[in-house]
């Protein structure tokens, strides 16, 4: 394939992956909107208003039990949109220790104002997707494109997430200060293997890919 086509061809499995997780989180944000009592300002309230045994933390475990059961729908349909499109995709949810340990890590740290941040700032990954495209795409390209060609584009922030040897583009969908963002982690396929070491290293095995469709490839 030529690299023109290479380009375009990468252009629109992204949109295609910000379209899926898009209308999956619109869904999501109705049905939880309609079965919790509890509603929580997640901008305005901080992660150091959480306490364990608060109504708080409690709201944000009900909303990852939602989640979970609510994955393995979105992980069905990314499998029909991996065949169809070639590409390879994953998604998972954030699992309680990792919260716990993120909540922790911002209230303890300087660099986090010792919690003094909006919730949302901090779990803004609690359900997470990731995609790998073979041709490297920039930051302003993605930005660009989506801006053009998403209609829904007000509602993402896209960031240049690269930290020592992992090299990813995350986009965070937003509904409003009522629902916690969600995250797509755009790889690029020359940079899998260290994004993964990385991962391993850095994650401490907390973020678990739970619908990887390169394993559902092999059964």
């Amino acid at each position: 394939m030529e690299p023109q086509d290479e380009r375009k061809l990468a252009f629109y499995q992204v949109l295609e992956m910000v379209t899926f997780i898009w209308e999956w989180y619109q869904i999501s944000c109705q049905k939880w909107n309609e079965i919790s009592e509890e509603k929580v300002n997640f901008k305005k309230k901080l992660v150091s208003d959480i306490e364990i045994d608060g109504t708080i933390y409690s709201h944000i475990t009900d909303y990852l039990r939602y989640i979970e059961a609510t994955s393995f729908s979105i992980g069905v349909g990314m499998i029909g949109l991996s065949a169809n499109n070639a590409i390879a995709l994953a998604c998972r949810t954030k699992n309680i220790a990792s919260i716990d340990s993120k909540l922790e890590r911002y209230k303890k740290g300087e660099r986090y104002k010792f919690g003094k941040v909006p919730i949302n700032k901090c779990l803004n990954d609690i359900f997470g997707a990731r995609i790998i495209i073979d041709y490297p795409l920039s930051l302003s390209d993605i930005e660009n494109f989506l801006k053009d060609n998403f209609p829904q584009w007000e509602n993402l922030k896209i960031t240049d997430s690269s930290k020592n040897e992992y090299k990813a583009t995350h986009i965070y969908f937003r509904k409003d200060n009522f629902f916690l963002p969600w995250e797509l982690q755009i790889w690029f396929a020359d940079d899998e293997a260290s994004n993964r070491n990385s991962h391993q290293k850095y994650k401490q095995g907390y973020t678990m890919w739970e619908h990887s469709l390169r394993e559902e490839e092999k059964l």
